[in-house]
């Protein structure tokens, strides 16, 4: 693990259908956080060290979205961090990426496992959008996973690909 701390500004928490939390930050630094589709941070919290992957785009690296479920004690220390509290965080980091030399793109998640395919999703339609994709998502414990209206409207718009939510 690299040892560059860095810190951040929580800009935004909310709870999601499925008791799901979105975290959006802003890191300090000037240019946003660069990151790789697929990658992840852990941050310090006082409690604990939490590790998310990042759910947005690295086209937008001056706000990086986060979710996690409010199920273990991990999410109940992280809802309780304030808006507008200062976080420190190591990363991003991982090896999860991207082929963009595919045909096509088949994406498999369940519940909060879509936030490193959303952050992939988002980067490849934006800069591929006539790459064909199909993403299969979901999760028992929800009526609406993470992201899936989000993600549906944007794949069925221009024929990007099918999102199948279930």
């Amino acid at each position: 693990m690299r040892n560059d701390r860095k810190s951040a500004v929580l800009f935004e928490r909310t709870i999601l259908p499925g008791n799901v939390l979105f975290w959006q930050v802003r890191p300090d630094a000037e240019a946003g956080q660069p990151f790789h589709a697929g990658q992840h941070v852990e941050f310090e919290l006082p409690a604990a060290n939490l590790t998310l992957s990042i759910a947005s785009s690295p086209l937008r690296p001056r706000l990086l979205d986060f979710c996690l479920r409010l199920t273990a004690s991990d999410a109940m220390i992280a809802a309780a961090v304030p808006v507008g509290a200062r976080l420190v965080y190591r990363g991003p980091q991982g090896e999860f990426s991207l082929d963009r030399s595919a045909p096509g793109h088949l994406f498999i998640a369940t519940g909060t496992g879509i936030a490193p395919i959303r952050s992939m999703l988002l980067e490849l339609w934006a800069e591929a959008p006539e790459s064909p994709t199909l993403v299969l998502h979901g999760d028992r414990g929800a009526d609406l996973p993470p992201f899936a209206a989000e993600l549906a409207e944007a794949s069925n718009r221009e024929g990007r690909g099918y999102f199948l939510s279930l």
